[in-house]
């Protein structure tokens, strides 16, 4: 055990870290773990598997504050703390912009939302075309969603990105639980004919692009007249 003030224990086997001490870098690390993982599972309690979540963020965010901490340049435990809080929270906002990227995409396709997708970040395309239309799709997918007004992206957010039932998704909204699934599927239905009509819009590649990409991810779209 490195001898050390308890208030400023971490900055001490930060600084023997930054000498070339291996063992205080392990026991900075180890110490830096518990904390971190403890703040991001109540940062990340309302998402599905945030438990998860915390614990990837947490691993992550320790490889950034290793490679990072010649930047660090605090006194105390505190302040560094709040310094890898800070990163293992911008790790986390990267997250969530990710997965409601993702998430949108079941929000188009209620086959999709109905079979409970649990890793929809792994639809990558794994071609050239399959990831330009990936990237097409979402950011339909975001236009459709901005323009459909507060209420309907609280549905899509309380339903699937944090994984609600009805209840808790109505509760949030003030809306009997009836009432929110009805409003959800309404919306639903017209982002679907929005984003539908916006494929058909689109050039010629870029519409086979997007149409290639849901394709490769089980969604089945007709666009245009029958």
């Amino acid at each position: 055990m490195h001898g050390s003030e308890p208030e400023t224990l971490l900055v001490y086997l930060a600084q023997a870290a930054l000498a070339g001490d291996d063992g205080a870098m392990g026991q900075l690390l180890e110490e830096l773990h518990v904390e971190l993982n403890r703040y991001l599972r109540r940062w990340l309690s309302h998402w599905r598997e945030g438990d998860e979540h915390a614990a990837e963020i947490a691993q992550e965010a320790l490889v950034r504050v290793a490679h990072g901490l010649h930047s660090f340049h605090g006194q105390t435990n505190g302040q560094l703390v709040t310094w890898a809080r800070a990163i293992a929270v911008n790790l986390a906002s990267d997250r969530a912009r990710q997965t409601r990227d993702e998430w949108d995409v079941v929000v188009f396709d209620e086959e999709l939302d109905e079979l409970e997708v649990e890793d929809p970040t792994s639809w990558n395309g794994d071609d050239a075309a399959g990831s330009q239309g990936k990237q097409i799709m979402l950011r339909l997918l975001g236009e459709a969603l901005e323009g459909a007004g507060e209420e309907a992206q609280a549905l899509f957010w309380h339903r699937l990105v944090q994984g609600d039932e009805w209840a808790e998704t109505g509760a949030a909204l003030n809306l009997p639980h009836t009432a929110a699934k009805r409003r959800y599927q309404r919306l639903q239905e017209r982002l679907r004919a929005t984003v539908l009509r916006r494929i058909a819009e689109l050039p010629p590649e870029q519409s086979a692009a997007v149409l290639h990409w849901l394709a490769s991810i089980g969604v089945s779209t007709h666009v245009g007249p029958p």
